[in-house]
């Protein structure tokens, strides 16, 4: 009788154990995935940064995502495949759907597309990924 107890209290801690490194690693990967945040532009931008302008040569309207990570523009329904010029300091890849893989332009550091139409890419921005 004193055997079943010690596997069942044995396999109750070991139950215990799996839950708490289960729930630990689920915590540690939430608070790891970081998403960069969305602010007004300015010439004081710390990197990584991508700027997003609705027109060409940056104008019009515009909005800058700072830190590193997964931006998926539908959050920004003004900006989803709206943009047609960008300004980049960052390196990472823009997609054309949230679907990594589909359509994707690779970008790095100190890059500027100042008219997206020349390359195919005006309003088609969906996603983008900043690395670092």
């Amino acid at each position: 009788m004193l055997v079943p107890k010690l596997v069942s209290a044995l396999i109750g801690s070991l139950g215990l154990f799996c839950l708490s490194v289960f729930t630990s690693t689920e915590a540690l990967a939430a608070t790891s995935a970081s998403v960069p945040h969305a602010q007004p532009c300015n010439d004081h931008m710390q990197a990584p940064w991508v700027a997003l302008y609705s027109d060409a040569h940056f104008r019009g309207s515009s909005i800058c995502f700072l830190g590193r990570g997964r931006v998926d523009l539908d959050q920004y329904p003004d900006w989803l495949a709206q943009a047609s010029s960008v300004n980049i300091g960052a390196n990472g890849t823009f997609y054309e759907s949230p679907w990594v893989g589909t359509g994707e332009l690779p970008f790095h550091y100190g890059m500027q597309f100042p008219d997206l139409t020349s390359n195919g890419w005006n309003d088609r921005i969906t996603t983008i990924q900043i690395n670092s």
